[in-house]
């Protein structure tokens, strides 16, 4: 697991021991330890892994890549069902600062015709102890327990001055709400922070974060939240303390998930656990505890949801994950493509990535629009984008257009989440499939057609669910691909053109479009102009 902002390449926040090879086998090492394999480089024959364990179990799976993927997703753990709402597309942005700003993004996406069904809110909190919203008024306690709702004043003037009645005003206008975690107590060093200093003052007298072998508080050593305590959720009254400090939000403002950032804290093999682990085991294993205790307090509560970056094998218990931090570039955007089927295949479905980008110089028109129709068929569709710079660093389709001086991009975002939310029903039928199967939706060639040699080289097309074939454009200034239609008659769901598979096609594709093959004998009835639709035909209804 590593965590590194923008230019990951090849590393992973979700990293597993294991793999599929074509020779029709799969090998998963049951274990939370660092773990590394050689893929038969230097011209071997064979694999290897070295683990960092001195006992090791590991499991074996053959068949077909779906018979492999559902095997190890029946032992490590299958994947929990998103609500529908997740589903539709999600905005979210660090610049949304306060319920002004909040409120001012929700009627812009109501001016310009633009469906969504989650707004997410990171720079919500004080910074300091990530569960007071930012400007409230409140006499400290001892640390030991949280606040309810009426114990905090929100005047006129702050940045957030009816929290409750800013969730009600979502809710009503169709959004389900979800606040930024980090699983720390912060380290300030230029100011005192009264309740987060007696928060830490409580965490530390009950042993509630991590400690080092000699048994002194363990601060981490780097990243960016360095010198900071990590929450020990190996310990039951400690993470029991830190969700009743999230409970207001729940219970009172009522909010409908966490998107649970970061988890990639325990540097060391020596760092101690209070159930008797180390740095060793927890490396991996910490995320999923940690994002675990998200995933059921709100379950509990609420048909809601967490949203994480980081995790381990089993992660998919606790949907829905993203891709991390990327710039806004066409290479980004291939890694991402590339990282969504490996999610998959890893038994991860409900994946998406910040589409065109999250950081740096927003994306240009072409990238925004390339970028907005792949995400309309991946299992999570959602814009995000970093802190405020010098202009407006927003990703939504109305910034992009200004910025870049091309209206069209609004009409290309529309016409995308308008087809998406008309998805739903076909989304949802896939997603319970994945469920029970364990078998992602968004998959590989490789995993739908195992036997053709040729699908087994692409990485820019994949299955989205069982009867659609997506084919995106993801070379910078192209309006045409080869497509490689597999066995079978197939038929473009924008064009109503057919293809005869087994064969490699050039298909034209203009910015605002994306190729999107329906497989013949599809129990779907699909119409892509004017009102769009998704239904069952007559005869599998």
């Amino acid at each position: 697991m590593y965590n590194q902002y923008k230019d990951q390449g090849i590393r992973t926040y979700i990293p597993m021991p294991y793999f599929l090879s074509s020779g029709g086998y799969g090998v998963w090492l049951y274990t939370d330890r660092y773990t590394e394999f050689d893929m038969c480089s230097g011209g071997r024959t064979y694999w290897q892994a070295e683990v960092q364990a001195e006992e090791l179990s590991w499991y074996c799976f053959a068949g077909t890549p779906k018979e492999m993927i559902s095997q190890f997703t029946a032992v490590s753990g299958r994947p929990a069902m998103l609500p529908e709402w997740a589903f539709g597309p999600w905005m979210s942005s660090n610049n949304w600062d306060s319920e002004a700003e909040v409120r001012k993004q929700v009627e812009l996406t109501k001016k310009y015709d633009i469906p969504s069904t989650v707004l997410v809110i990171e720079a919500w909190s004080d910074e300091a102890t990530y569960y007071i919203f930012n400007d409230a008024v409140y006499k400290e306690n001892s640390g030991e327990k949280g606040f309810s709702y009426d114990e905090f004043d929100f005047p006129e003037w702050g940045r957030w001055p009816d929290p409750k009645g800013m969730v009600e005003y979502l809710h009503e206008n169709g959004l389900k709400c979800i606040l930024w975690q980090i699983p720390i107590v912060k380290y300030i060093n230029s100011l005192h922070h009264l309740q987060k200093d007696r928060d830490e003052e409580y965490a530390l007298e009950h042993g509630f974060c991590a400690k080092k072998k000699d048994g002194t508080p363990y601060r981490m050593p780097e990243g960016w939240f360095t010198d900071s305590l990590l929450v020990d959720f190996t310990d039951r009254g400690a993470a029991d303390w830190y969700m009743d400090k999230r409970k207001y939000l729940v219970e009172d403002v009522k909010i409908d998930g966490f998107k649970t950032d970061g988890g990639e804290f325990v540097f060391g093999d020596d760092v101690q656990f209070s159930d008797g682990r180390t740095g060793r085991e927890m490396r991996n294993a910490y995320p999923n505890l940690y994002i675990g205790e998200h995933y059921r307090y709100i379950h509990e509560k609420r048909d809601g949801i967490v949203f994480s970056r980081a995790g381990y094998t089993g992660a998919a218990a606790m949907p829905a994950h993203w891709a991390g931090d990327e710039r806004s570039t066409f290479s980004a955007f291939k890694r991402n493509l590339c990282a969504g089927l490996n999610a998959g295949i890893s038994g991860i479905p409900f994946w998406g990535w910040d589409l065109a980008g999250f950081s740096g110089e927003i994306p240009s028109a072409e990238l925004y629009a390339r970028s907005a129709s792949m995400a309309a068929f991946c299992p999570i569709m959602q814009y995000h984008a970093e802190s405020k710079a010098e202009f407006n660093q927003d990703r939504t389709p109305w910034n992009i257009a200004e910025r870049r001086n091309a209206p069209w991009v609004i009409d290309v975002y529309r016409y995308y989440a308008k087809l998406r939310m008309a998805m739903l029903p076909y989304i949802t039928e896939q997603a319970e499939k994945c469920v029970e199967t364990g078998v992602p939706m968004m998959r590989a060639l490789w995993v739908e057609f195992p036997e053709d040699r040729k699908a087994g080289e692409i990485f820019d097309q994949y299955m989205f669910g069982d009867d659609l074939m997506a084919a995106p454009v993801v070379e910078e200034g192209r309006t045409e691909r080869e497509v490689y239609v597999p066995e079978g008659e197939w038929r473009n769901i924008f064009t109503g053109e057919v293809f005869c598979g087994g064969k490699t096609y050039t298909m034209k594709a203009d910015v605002g479009e994306i190729i999107v093959l329906q497989r013949s004998g599809s129990d779907w009835k699909i119409r892509t102009e004017g009102e769009f639709l998704f239904e069952k035909t007559a005869e599998s209804a």
